[in-house]
């Protein structure tokens, strides 16, 4: 089990959530998810609005996203509508 996990993604989209192309790392991150306390995504802006082949996890799953500041307002207020903490910088 994992108390604090700190992961990256390929793409973030709001209605598919987090994505990779990699079939097999999906399947890691996805377990790492199920079996961790507290997530925190760590995504440059250039992730958001993307989608990728496999998806690992919906966004209600990560406790806070760690981002730059090239985020879209209006996808930061979205996260923070699903509870997720948003941090930039």
């Amino acid at each position: 089990h994992i108390d604090t996990l700190f992961l990256g993604t390929n793409a973030i989209d709001l209605e598919r959530g987090l994505s990779t192309p990699n079939l097999e790392m999906a399947n890691v991150k996805m377990k790492m998810i199920q079996n961790s306390r507290h997530k925190i995504l760590l995504a440059d802006s250039s992730k958001i609005g993307r989608v990728s082949l496999a998806r690992f996890a919906m966004l209600e799953q990560i406790d806070t996203l760690i981002t730059d500041d090239g985020a879209e307002p209006a996808f930061l207020a979205a996260l923070q509508q699903m509870d997720v903490e948003v941090c930039t910088g």
